[in-house]
């Protein structure tokens, strides 16, 4: 720049600079021009300076104008490497920073963006040496020093040196690692999700390569199994679309479940419920603290509490019998057990309700008892007893009929039988002793074992016994107690008062 020393203002005004109205500079914008009249491209007043053209080599906050269009990188004069933005509308700040794709956002130390997929872009890269490797990749979310994404795209990474392999992960925690299968979550310090669609959350919570669809949540916890649950501070599911609820759990087999503190369940389909509960045997369930359950298909418990009163239609405990029919066992008010009604010890059917006859001229039956199919099996002992009152008001005789037959009224094994002609009642308990059950053979018998008696005299005039009566009865099919009886004059009458059948 020349000296205006010794200088004439002739010889100089031209390179001079002034005002556009020649005065002093006031509160409002003029122009500056040169000697000539020249208008240069600022405005000055007293408060602003406004430039009218381009403006180049001064830094704006430290920003520059990167070499894609409409993008910002960090003036070299800020930094040891230059940043470079060098894609469409993106940003590049602090040393080293690159774009590489439309729309990038990165901002670290080193920081770099290589994607160079037109499709997938707009990446958000911030922490020194925060990277995405990935030819493919885009539209990602990487932050934390060294986070890195390897391949594909659309992943979210949050932490120091947090690693994604694959395309749709989310990765958040120091050192976490989303392998390199697609659509794994993977949350927490260490944490690794390795199988496809798996979830590991938890400071060490792994799922393995294995592990497809596979959840782990937890500290340390492991979920290797195809669709396998692990929840819980050092839970494990290792076998296929296991369960595992709770800390130091163990499902070790496929379709096992071990759900409380320290529960294992280690064979195929078991289920362990329950602060130490060990289920070790196939589709075996224990339940409650320390049960061990080690035998096939079973339930092993402590105890059991049924909170619904029991009846024979409500509550108690449903099994089925070797027949394939459901039995209910319960318990009556008065604390004995029954199976469908029937007293524990054997089957019972019983009926104490009053059936009077008065008709002249023909058997007429009192009560048919239903013994349903396969209720004896061979060796069993059966006690039947009928006990039946008299009125001879009328007079004449009345003749009394108790037995064993396939149908009603169709008596095979007598078990008591008379004509009477006075006396109160009558009644009578016999004992059929079951050998073969199928009704082939002579199968059942009636030992001379036995009770008759007339309600009101004995000896028992004219009373007949079937003794030592052997019949072929079939008690795979059902089985009927039949008590009738024929009144000869009206105004006689026989009453039934009570009458069962039991297994003894």
């Amino acid at each position: 720049m020349s000296s205006l020393i010794n200088q004439k203002i002739k010889d100089t005004y031209e390179g001079l600079i002034k005002t556009s109205d020649d005065q002093p500079i006031d509160g409002t914008l003029k122009n500056l021009q040169d000697g000539n009249g020249g208008v240069l491209p600022i405005q000055v007043s007293t408060s602003t300076v406004n430039f009218t053209g381009a403006v180049t080599g001064i830094d704006a906050g430290g920003l520059v104008a990167g070499t894609g269009t409409n993008s910002m990188e960090s003036s070299t004069s800020l930094t040891s490497s230059p940043a470079d933005a060098v894609a469409d509308n993106s940003l590049a700040l602090m040393s080293g920073a690159t774009t590489a794709t439309d729309g990038d956002i990165v901002i670290g130390n080193n920081a770099t963006s290589v994607n160079q997929n037109a499709t997938f872009k707009n990446d958000i890269i911030i922490g020194t040496d925060a990277k995405n490797l990935s030819i493919y990749g885009g539209e990602s979310i990487i932050i934390g020093k060294g986070a890195t994404m390897n391949i594909n795209e659309r992943n979210i990474i949050l932490g120091t040196d947090a690693q994604s392999n694959r395309g749709g992960q989310i990765v958040i925690g120091h050192e976490a690692n989303g392998g390199a299968n697609y659509n794994v979550v993977a949350i927490g310090n260490q944490s690794s999700a390795s199988g496809s669609d798996s979830i590991a959350i938890g400071k060490d919570a792994t799922t393995s390569t294995s592990g497809l669809k596979a959840t782990a949540i937890g500290n340390n916890t492991n979920a290797t199994g195809t669709s396998a649950v692990a929840i819980g501070r050092d839970a494990g599911a290792t076998g296929e679309q296991a369960v595992a609820l709770g800390g130091n759990t163990d499902a070790t087999a496929s379709l096992s479940t071990a759900v409380g503190y320290n529960a294992q369940a280690t064979a195929q389909g078991a289920v362990a419920l329950g602060w130490d509960t060990d289920a070790t045997a196939e589709n075996a369930v224990a339940i409650g603290k320390g049960v061990q359950a080690t035998t096939v298909d079973t339930v092993s418990i402590k105890a059991l509490e049924v909170q619904t009163d029991s009846t024979p239609t409500a509550g108690g405990i449903i099994m089925s019998d070797a027949g394939g029919t459901d039995r209910r066992i319960n318990i009556t008010a008065a604390g004995a057990l029954q199976i469908d009604s029937s007293g524990i010890g054997g089957f019972k059917v019983k009926t104490t309700t009053q059936v009077t006859n008065t008709t002249t001229g023909a058997d007429e039956t009192l009560v048919s008892l239903l013994i349903p199919a396969n209720t004896l099996s061979a060796g069993d002992l059966i006690d039947v007893y009928a006990h039946v009152a008299f009125d001879f008001t009328g007079g004449g005789s009345i003749y009394f009929n108790s037995g064993l037959g396939p149908a009603v009224n169709t008596n095979v094994m007598q078990v008591g039988t008379g004509g009477f002609s006075t006396g109160a009642g009558v009644s009578t308990k016999r004992t059929v002793a079951v050998h073969v059950a199928d009704g082939t053979g002579l199968g059942s018998s009636t030992p001379a074992i036995d009770t008759n008696a007339r309600g009101n005299t004995y000896p028992m005039n004219g009373y007949t016994f079937p003794d030592n009566d052997s019949q072929a009865l079939d008690w795979t099919s059902d089985m009927y107690l039949n008590i009738y009886v024929y009144v000869d004059n009206v105004g006689s009458s026989a009453t039934l008062m009570s009458a069962y059948a039991k297994v003894v």
